[in-house]
């Protein structure tokens, strides 16, 4: 789950910096409920 979130993190890591920001917390939500979501199936 943390490679998960780590790799969406490097991934918006280039863009510019206000796109990256609203994207992050828009996807931040989520990203989190689908790592909870697939720990909580395994």
């Amino acid at each position: 789950m943390i490679l998960i979130i780590l790799s969406s993190s490097l991934l918006v890591l280039p863009l510019p910096h206000f796109f990256t920001a609203s994207l992050y917390q828009k996807h931040l939500r989520t990203i989190l409920f689908l790592s909870v979501a697939s720990g909580a199936f395994i």
